[in-house]
């Protein structure tokens, strides 16, 4: 059978397009094989990416870069705008704290996981209420006098479950905080496990109880103390509380809750990929339409800061990088292709201040 000349010619491309693709990737990885993307700290300037089994969305919130939570249902292709086109929106990510744990600071771990597990209707923790150690609360529990007596006043109630003949202000509106220890075994620039703590609230059920009663009334000082005397008198003899066994729960749990989970798989999916080092000079032009005036950012890499972001690029499409100045997330772009140059523009940012103080910063160096 004869082949007419178009099939040729189209069998041809065809054939001259794969082998073309086969030595782009083998180039690809000859280049890249002695690149590792080994953990490296933020700084004050870095592209960081997140990846989309860390279950985040990144979005343009009122000019600014946010990293969110996503819900259980989010589907990861919505909107860079301001939503998603499925599921809702949770919990921010701090990328200051984010950044401090990458960085091998173990400073960032209670604000990571405080804004990972808060509730819509918590409150922080407040700064008046006495901390806890797990040794000192130990020895509390345990029996010691000085810190039981310590720890019942804290609370405004008896190991036993018996109410303080005198009300504790700083019991009845904070509370205590307990030093819950964590380790982060991830991937960061000490190359060790971070550990730090997680600050639980805790309050005694009688407490919490009082302070549900007289949320809508205002009493005075005397007023509260006669409130209080009769709230005694009313709760003598009912069920008692445990406290001990309360606290011992919170200090076992440990990294067992859900805003810990939830912080480890988004650090074990999260990457520096340049920093500060490998940028060698940053600008930024102004681009008007009809409608609106954004900037566009021009990064210029050092041979390793392109090195790696090529490296990064070729083995994870589709992926988001997120410019960071100060600690501040100012922009965000997805990953479409390899990225094998040392220029990289990032378009349509909004903020003229942000990034004129991200290149300011580059460049007085």
């Amino acid at each position: 059978m004869r082949i007419r000349p178009s099939t040729k010619i189209a069998i041809g491309f065809v054939t001259l397009l794969a082998v073309g693709f086969g030595g782009s990737r083998l180039y690809t990885q000859v280049r890249l094989s002695g690149v590792k993307l080994e953990p490296i700290s933020s700084e004050n300037f870095c592209l960081v990416a997140i990846s989309e089994e860390a279950r985040v969305k990144i979005l343009a919130v009122n000019r600014m870069v946010q990293v969110v939570e996503a819900s259980d249902d989010f589907k990861a292709g919505g909107s860079d705008s301001g939503g998603s086109d499925s599921g809702s929106i949770k919990a921010r990510v701090p990328m200051k704290e984010l950044l401090g744990i990458l960085d091998g600071d173990s400073s960032g771990i209670t604000g990571l996981l405080y804004k990972l597990s808060k509730k819509e209707s918590s409150e922080e923790p407040s700064e008046e209420a006495p901390i806890w150690s797990p040794a000192d609360a130990a020895k509390a529990i345990g029996g010691d006098s000085v810190l039981k007596a310590k720890l019942e006043n804290d609370l405004g109630i008896g190991l036993d479950g018996k109410l303080s003949t005198k009300l504790n202000r700083i019991a009845f509106y904070h509370g205590i905080r307990l030093q819950v220890p964590v380790t982060f075994d991830v991937p960061n620039a000490s190359g060790k496990p971070v550990t730090g703590f997680n600050i639980m609230p805790v309050k005694s059920k009688a407490m919490s109880t009082l302070y549900k009663e007289l949320e809508s009334k205002f009493l005075d000082a005397e007023a509260l103390d006669r409130y209080y005397a009769d709230f005694v008198k009313k709760n003598e003899g009912v069920s008692k509380e445990d406290p001990s066994s309360l606290i011992k729960n919170i200090f076992e749990k440990g990294e067992a809750g859900e805003g810990y989970a939830k912080a480890l798989n988004i650090l074990k999916h999260s990457i520096v990929i340049t920093n500060l080092k490998m940028v060698e000079k940053a600008s930024f032009e102004e681009v008007k339409s009809e409608k609106e005036t954004s900037y566009d950012l021009k990064i210029q890499l050092t041979d390793e800061g392109a090195a790696r972001l090529w490296k990064f690029s070729a083995e994870h499409p589709n992926t988001k990088i997120i410019v960071v100045s100060k600690k501040i997330p100012i922009a965000a772009a997805t990953v479409g292709t390899q990225l094998n140059s040392k220029e990289l523009v990032i378009k349509q940012i909004a903020d003229r201040t942000l990034i004129q103080e991200a290149v300011d910063l580059v460049n007085s160096r």
